[in-house]
């Protein structure tokens, strides 16, 4: 359905246009500009230059991360390795590319690679987004628990509060022995 309408749409465009010969060179025309506009956005170099893209779009995201999420800093730094693999990867393919000759860069091989380390790309940038969004709820919880207590303090008759202090006193002193 959609696809007859966009040729009833193209060919109600070019109507006016006198001739039958002149409307089926122009609308060739058309659909050559849109095949070269396809070959373009999919051609392998545009691919890898949207992959360095987003590799460097995750590096930003992992060094926001690493600086404010000290409790997953061992994981954000296997993640920071697994992105430089990636980065080596599209280095290679980058490599592939300039000494490929025009056919062989679109070959099935090149076009899976780049694929891969796309998706590993969005992994590694879905684990640091969950990283730095678990963070995120452990400080809101600690603020909460901050407030709570406050409030507690001040609610709370002075006997039950000494005996609150009384036990997380007792639970700091066994976790030090």
């Amino acid at each position: 359905m959609h696809h007859t309408l966009s040729v009833s749409i193209i060919l109600w465009l070019i109507s006016p246009v006198l001739g039958n010969t002149l409307r089926y060179i122009i609308l060739a025309l058309i659909l050559a500009a849109f095949t070269a506009y396809a070959v373009n956005l999919f051609s392998p170099s545009r691919r890898l230059i949207r992959l360095e893209d987003a590799i460097k779009t995750v590096e930003d995201i992992l060094a926001r991360a690493m600086e404010s999420c000290s409790r997953d800093y061992l994981e954000l730094m296997d993640l920071a390795d697994c992105l430089i693999h990636v980065e080596i990867s599209a280095s290679k393919i980058r490599i592939q590319l300039l000494n490929a000759s025009s056919l062989e860069k679109w070959s099935l091989k090149i076009m899976e690679r780049i694929n891969e380390c796309t998706k590993k790309v969005e992994e590694i940038n879905t684990s640091v987004l969950r990283i730095m969004e678990g963070e995120h709820q452990y400080q809101l919880n600690k603020s909460s628990r901050e407030k709570r207590e406050v409030i507690d303090a001040i609610i709370l008759p002075p006997t039950r509060m000494q005996e609150r202090v009384r036990r997380r006193l007792a639970l700091q002193e066994s976790d030090i022995v």
